[in-house]
């Protein structure tokens, strides 16, 4: 189930008819589209509506932040490629191909890969660059990852001179799989994950004001006041290619799972895993 939390908001949402077709969940952002219609489809012709307080889809997903998973792997001098599994499935929305560390098209944030020797982690690629430059006396040059919908990660390294001996490495990650129930039945189970269902309609939150929600691209950066934009399928995210300007990040998601009810600028922070802004439909 996706999560929203108006934090401090006007509590006026109104419920909107739906565009055919579409699915998604609770805290994506949706336009209205020509039809008067509220969909989670971009077209930089539709209008920018809010974010929706339903969840209308056929599978609900998860956020997981900071996942270390070891690594295994042996290389040629000139670079090779090594499999690990995440265990879960990934959907289309948040799958990662060929994003290359090293170059300009870097641009994983938030994974890391450490070189473990006797003990010792180094790290050797993180926030979308190569910084240590090096696996051992060699030169690492570029280090591309993928993810597919059965969750394997490839990992691709490409370099000079590089070690031949067996290497042992640990792989740090945020990604979003898809849940699977674990033998109890859900409120939202119930409901073939559509609170939409008995109504047709659904709930948007379109006033102004500071907002939580965990459906926002996990790979891209998150800084205090930076432009938060809408993508396609309505995803938060701060990548203005082709996406809706609607407010500003007020916090940055965060791994500190021991502070579930800190309290931040006198407001609780009971998800510290979702993105908190500012939303000024008005302002775009």
């Amino acid at each position: 189930m996706g999560f929203l939390r108006p934090v401090q908001a006007v509590a006026k949402p109104q419920s909107f008819e739906m565009a055919t077709g579409i699915t998604f969940e609770r805290g994506v952002f949706l336009w209205l589209d020509t039809d008067g219609k509220a969909t989670n489809v971009y077209s930089a012709s539709y209008l920018p509506l809010g974010l929706a307080d339903d969840d209308k889809a056929t599978s609900l997903t998860q956020m997981v932040q900071n996942e270390e998973l070891a690594v295994s792997v042996t290389l040629a001098a000139t670079g090779g490629s090594t499999t690990v599994a995440t265990g879960r499935t990934i959907p289309s929305a948040h799958q990662l191909s060929s994003v290359t560390y090293g170059t300009a098209t870097g641009n994983v944030s938030s994974w890391k890969l450490e070189l473990n020797t006797a003990g010792v982690y180094t790290t050797i690629a993180d926030a979308g660059t190569i910084t240590a430059g090096g696996l051992g006396s060699g030169s690492l040059s570029s280090l591309t990852v993928s993810l597919s919908s059965a969750g394997v990660v490839t990992l691709a390294f490409v370099g000079t001179s590089l070690p031949t001996s067996a290497l042992t490495l640990r792989l740090t990650l945020d990604y979003v799989y898809t849940r699977e129930q674990s033998g109890a039945t859900l409120v939202s189970d119930m409901f073939s994950s559509d609170s939409t269902a008995a109504s047709s309609l659904v709930t948007v939150w379109f006033m102004d004001g500071l907002y939580e929600s965990n459906q926002y691209d996990p790979y891209d950066t998150y800084t205090v006041g930076a432009a938060l934009y809408a993508k396609d399928t309505g995803i938060l995210t701060t990548d203005s290619t082709s996406a809706t300007q609607i407010g500003n990040v007020i916090k940055a998601p965060s791994t500190n799972w021991s502070s579930e009810t800190k309290t931040t600028s006198g407001h609780t922070m009971p998800k510290p895993e979702a993105l908190r802004f500012m939303m000024r439909l008005a302002a775009v």
